[in-house]
């Protein structure tokens, strides 16, 4: 009983700041991509793409999350997305 009342209050005091376990929905305000250089060799520098959408939350919240190369490039400014509790997966609307 006390591990679920414990269980239950971390979920709640933690839920907005760690993304796997928050829920919302909302409309992509912005993305943007950003390239990262990883390894030099022989004056070849090779970079690793990462792709962000910037998401305005119904409770008034900004939200940045990393997502797949192909969600980007499906999702558009002004799109509504859904993002459920307990996954990294957003669905786009």
């Amino acid at each position: 009983m006390i591990l679920a009342v414990l269980a239950a209050g971390a979920y709640f005091l933690l839920r907005h700041q760690v993304f796997w376990l928050d829920s919302f929905e909302g409309q992509i305000k912005d993305k943007y991509s950003r390239d990262i250089p990883t390894v030099s060799e022989h004056r070849v520098t090779q970079e690793i793409t990462y792709y962000y959408l910037v998401i305005q939350t119904q409770d008034g919240r900004e939200v940045e999350a990393e997502v797949p190369q192909d969600l980007y490039f499906r999702a558009r400014v002004g799109m509504k997305v859904r993002k459920n509790p307990f996954g990294s997966d957003l669905l786009l609307y």
